[in-house]
């Protein structure tokens, strides 16, 4: 035998006695786990399907199961589907429920239900969410993501914006954003219809929350010169693949309005350009909103047609909010809460699209450049029809019994009642006094959901600053307004509660901008006057719906060549139509409050026609 051959065989001899000596050693190994901690292992892999089924996450050994079992059912009685829509209905806990997903749920349903569950054996709100995190960080560390994961972070991120930390909901949605890329469409390992489902219902959710509070997607910009960076959005491209489909209940399941919480999805998008159009208009950046292509102008195009999208059988009219009973409202809460959200939505985009503060900007701009009548006209009849329409909702949501968990609602109703405010001031004592109940309506589920969401708590202090702010000094003598100071800060959070997200919002008061127009007894004081519209120009008894009949006293001046009309409202107001304006016009650096005040008389005409009214499909 040569001599490199047999260096070959003593070689592959010495690799087998390795393999033998490393096998040997292995059993040693297993020998040993086995005789240390037999216990232990058996506790986190159950050694059999019936103690695997009979079991619940053993997260906390002093939380009872009973306590956790109510915890999530309080969950889906309270906020599911308001807006998160991660499971089915009651589908927790199971066995296979991470521990992180139920801390998450417990974070939350202990947050909103602080009063219901004192006294039981759970812990704080954050240290379950603590608890979930470290989990889920965990996790992303061992490069081990599992959908349950990802629900985790949504949850964390929901969790986070009703605590009111904006910032970290948005690092969480961001951070769910990124990781559900990674999770594939299919599960080899599961039912491949189910884990679609839970896909889609976990990738929209995602969405749903990044529309209300997630940051803007800005890229760095350099257009003119390398000394004046900006940061730009991002403009819709043309679509470019398939995405994940919309999430639908379950077979068998029975949906009262069908496909409601998807066609939510499709009005809360819109939201999320609104808060841009708000940041462009705080910054002065925003065009004159009746240029053909101005923000403005482009976002009225966009819910025109989204208005026209959308279903008939989901308009007010057609579902009978009002006349549906509350017991059929309580026994199918999670549709129409997602519907209530649909309405509440859209007549807040119109609220923030006609809201004066936004166009202060203009209000250093010579007046006979600010345009004629016709736009503010309409301005002002969009904002009072969407505002009183705003709290006509809440009002009978309550009146249902509808409790309402989603924060939105009292962004909404925030924004609703700076308006209302500023009605609260006019000369005409039936639309004073509806303004006011209508006011109260508004603070009045903004304080119930204070009591539940510290995110609320921000919103109602930040009204209450705003309306002690109105009416902190007044000056005497006719057709003088009353002084306030107000700054971009409060405004802007007022109008989007996730506006800190954005990198020009300026929370401290000393360097914020000032929102309302006119003059001051300082530089850093701005005037917010009397109304001079003394009368509402619409009759709100119905909604805007396309097969709406018109209010009674339009129908009168058709028949009539009458300067009056009346129309009893729906909740037993009776408003009377003036064609004068109360007042003197109050010129005050040309513009006293908002362009508004640009207005002036309006005469007999105030109301061209009735078109306005036929034109909407909601």
């Amino acid at each position: 035998m040569s001599a490199p051959r047999s260096r070959q065989y003593r070689r592959v001899a010495q690799a087998c006695d390795n393999c033998r000596r490393l096998e040997q050693l292995e059993d040693k190994l297993d020998s040993l786990i086995n005789r240390v901690g037999p216990q232990s292992m058996q506790e986190a892999t159950p050694s059999t399907t019936l103690e695997r089924n009979n079991r619940l996450p053993s997260f906390s050994a002093s939380t009872p199961n009973n306590t956790v079992t109510r915890a999530i059912e309080f969950y889906f009685r309270h906020i599911h589907r308001q807006p998160l829509w991660l499971f089915d209905d009651h589908s927790l806990p199971n066995p296979d429920t991470s521990e992180d997903l139920i801390c998450a749920v417990l974070a939350i349903s202990t947050i909103y239900g602080a009063t219901e569950f004192s006294g039981h054996d759970l812990q704080s709100p954050d240290v379950y969410s603590k608890t979930a995190r470290k989990g889920v960080m965990s996790k992303i560390a061992e490069g081990n993501m599992t959908i349950q994961n990802i629900q985790t972070l949504c949850l964390l991120a929901y969790f986070n914006l009703v605590s009111g930390d904006i910032a970290m909901a948005g690092f969480d949605i961001a951070l769910a954003k990124n990781m559900i890329q990674l999770i594939p469409d299919r599960d080899s390992r599961s039912n491949s219809s189910t884990h679609s489902q839970e896909k889609s219902k976990l990738f929209w959710s995602l969405q749903f929350l990044s529309f209300t509070c997630g940051a803007p997607v800005l890229l760095p910009l350099i257009q003119d010169s390398i000394d004046t960076p900006r940061l730009s959005t991002i403009e819709a491209q043309s679509p470019l693949t398939h995405c994940v489909a919309t999430p639908r209940v379950s077979a068998g399941q029975y949906e009262t309005l069908l496909n409601i919480w998807p066609e939510s999805l499709k009005v809360c998008g819109l939201w999320s350009d609104i808060r841009i159009y708000v940041a462009r208009c705080i910054e002065g950046l925003a065009k004159y909103p009746w240029k053909p292509d101005s923000d403005y102008t482009k976002l009225c195009s966009r819910m025109m047609e989204y208005e026209m999208a959308h279903p008939l059988s989901l308009s007010y009219n057609a579902v009978n909010f009002p006349g549906i009973s509350p017991q059929n409202v309580q026994a199918n809460r999670s549709d129409w809460l997602p519907w209530l959200r649909i309405q509440v939505t859209y007549h807040t985009i119109h609220c923030v699209l006609n809201h004066p503060s936004l166009y202060t900007a203009m209000t250093n701009t010579p007046r006979d450049k600010l345009g004629g009548n016709t736009f503010w006209r309409t301005s002002y009849e969009k904002a009072l029809r969407h505002c009183t329409w705003i709290s006509r909702l809440l009002r009978t949501a309550d009146e249902k019994g509808l409790r309402l968990a989603d924060p939105f609602f009292a962004q909404a109703a925030a924004i609703a009642s700076t308006l209302h405010l500023y009605w609260t001031r006019t000369s005409d004592s039936q639309l004073q006094a509806s303004s006011m109940k209508h006011l109260e309506v508004c603070r009045k589920l903004i304080g119930e959901m204070a009591m539940c969401w510290p995110v609320c708590r921000r919103i109602e202090e930040a009204l209450n600053r705003f309306i002690e702010t109105a009416h902190r000094r007044k000056v005497t003598g006719t057709n003088r307004a009353t002084i306030a100071a107000t700054k971009t800060s409060l405004i802007w959070t007022l109008i989007d509660v996730a506006a800190p997200q954005f990198p020009n919002f300026s929370d401290p008061p000393s360097e914020g901008r000032h929102t309302w127009g006119g003059n001051s007894s300082t530089e850093d004081e701005h005037e917010l006057p009397q109304p001079e519209v003394s009368s509402p120009p619409i009759d709100m008894r119905e909604s805007t719906v396309h097969y709406a009949s018109p209010p009674a006293w339009v129908m009168g001046r058709a028949e009539s060549d009458s300067q009056v009309g009346s129309a009893e409202a729906g909740d037993g107001e009776v408003i009377t139509m003036h064609n004068e304006v109360a007042g003197d016009y109050v010129a005050v650096n040309g513009l006293a409050w908002g362009p508004w005040e640009n207005l002036g008389p309006m005469g007999e005409n105030f109301c061209m026609n009735m078109d306005w009214w036929d034109m909407s499909q909601f």
